[in-house]
């Protein structure tokens, strides 16, 4: 999450965090950063960054409902089509 999010800050434009179910290849829309102009960013996710690193890290805590991810139609249309292409490629496996 925090490489998107430097993605974002330094190339002014927006960056996607993602997650993959490493045994369907399912991609799953983590994180969005959308940079706001003047160095703000907005962030949308549904899961926190220090959840998500080694000392926090805890699987448990972090799948109990499944892959968290947000809504494919926050998404910019770039990303949503992304997220389709990866479905139908999933889809045909």
């Amino acid at each position: 999450m925090f490489h998107a999010e430097n993605i974002a800050s330094i190339s002014d434009k927006p960056s996607l965090a993602a997650d993959q179910d490493h045994l369907t290849l399912q991609i799953y829309p983590l994180a969005l950063f959308s940079p706001q102009g003047e160095g703000e960013i907005l962030t949308l996710s549904q899961v926190r960054a220090i959840d998500i690193f080694a000392t926090s890290y805890d699987p448990k805590k972090i799948y109990r409902d499944g892959i968290s991810a947000i809504s494919e139609s926050s998404l910019q249309d770039v990303f949503r089509e992304i997220m389709q292409q990866n479905t139908q490629r999933c889809a045909g496996n």
